[in-house]
């Protein structure tokens, strides 16, 4: 039951892992014009940033292809955590790709925040390593790489950042949790069927009206056979029997052993 839980977790994780990636896509795509538009008087920014975008693109259709591919959680953990420090390497770069002292939009880094916690699902120490590693990037690049003109808003462009981690983390924990205790819950439950099933069968019986001769005690079976008492309910029960004589049948059957079970 436990092993049927977790390959539906996986496959629910890979579902929401394959979409977050496809949805991606097409802001990935549509960020194109904005190579354009910051590095149209830079040939060498445009190519390295042309270089960037498209290994950006081709890390999401391939971790689509791979999540998709994933047999077992260790290889589905470590397509997310490639798919994941790869695509912040890239956000990272795409903002280094920038003039210098020109301004950094926090738009894409929050959408892939969002995305790195709440749909690329993996374990709670795996998953924090993309966001981290952005996150971190992006405040030494406002630290360092901003205009003069826009060092109003660093601290709070980095105090967004921080709380976007505080919340991500906290959904990665809340969800790592419910998870541990779904788990527990699921072993509870199929150790106390197991436990039950054991005492059922320990407890099966015999039940209903049971025809029997009132004469020679043999019982008459569903398809209308007469069958020794004995035979019956071994075949009914789980019980078995152990043949002995009670000191009435002695005296009855066995008259010249009366004497030693009167004297017992």
């Amino acid at each position: 039951m436990i092993a049927d839980l977790d390959a539906l977790e996986l496959e629910k994780d890979q579902r929401v892992a394959w979409a977050t990636l496809a949805l991606l896509l097409v802001p990935t795509l549509w960020f194109t014009r904005t190579d354009l538009a910051v590095a149209e008087h830079s040939a060498e920014l445009l190519n390295g940033r042309f270089f960037v975008r498209l290994t950006f693109l081709a890390v999401l259709v391939l971790g689509m292809v791979q999540v998709r591919r994933a047999r077992d959680r260790a290889q589905y953990a470590r397509v997310i955590l490639v798919v994941g420090v790869v695509t912040a390497a890239c956000i990272s770069l795409l903002n280094v790709l920038r003039p210098a002292g020109s301004t950094l939009p926090l738009r894409t880094p929050l959408m892939w925040l969002l995305a790195y916690y709440a749909g690329l699902v993996n374990r709670p120490r795996l998953q924090l390593i993309p966001p981290l590693f952005v996150s971190a990037n992006l405040i030494l690049l406002r630290l360092f790489w901003v205009d003069s003109g826009a060092s109003g808003t660093i601290d709070g462009d980095i105090l967004v950042i921080v709380v976007m981690n505080a919340i991500g983390a906290l959904l990665v924990w809340y969800r790592h949790e419910a998870q541990v205790r779904g788990n527990a819950a699921w072993n509870a439950e199929r150790l106390s069927r197991a436990s039950l099933e054991q005492t059922l069968s320990e407890l099966k019986q015999l039940r209903g009206v049971i025809p029997i001769c009132a004469h020679c005690k043999e019982v008459r079976t569903d398809v209308g056979d007469w069958q020794q008492l004995e035979a019956y309910v071994r075949a009914h029960t789980e019980a078995e029997f152990s043949h002995a004589i009670c000191p009435r049948c002695i005296v009855t059957h066995f008259p010249e052993h009366a004497d030693m079970v009167a004297g017992r």
